[in-house]
């Protein structure tokens, strides 16, 4: 079994990890970035796909009642959450992974993987 790399960039809003995020990724076009779940509206130039999936309060719930996140956070009236099961099949395929988390994503992930 292959061992991936599960590289976070944590710290608070405005601190310049999406910046980060796209530096890492001009140098390393290997990276994955696996996808983050939100119940936000969907701004007019988001892609279906391209660094979000789009779902309901409800079946954010339902994802949470089943155990789907790797970590997941609230902030304000909208929801954030990256599948556990895409993580670990990107990891076990010796992949190198990034992503940008806030501090309550990171403990989540600390405390599963």
């Amino acid at each position: 079994m292959k061992s991936g790399k599960f590289i976070l960039v944590i710290g608070p809003t405005g601190s310049g990890k999406s910046m980060l995020m796209k530096y890492a990724t001009s140098l390393f076009p290997g990276l994955v970035l696996p996808y983050s779940y939100t119940t936000r509206a969907r701004r007019h130039d988001a892609i279906e796909n391209s660094h979000y999936t789009f779902v309901s309060i409800e079946e954010f719930q339902k994802m949470i009642d089943e155990e789907k996140f790797l970590e997941w956070a609230q902030y304000g009236a909208n929801f954030y959450g990256t599948l556990r099961e895409e993580v670990e099949l990107e990891l076990e395929e010796g992949k190198i992974l990034l992503k940008e988390v806030e501090v309550q994503g990171a403990r989540q992930i600390r405390d599963i993987l």
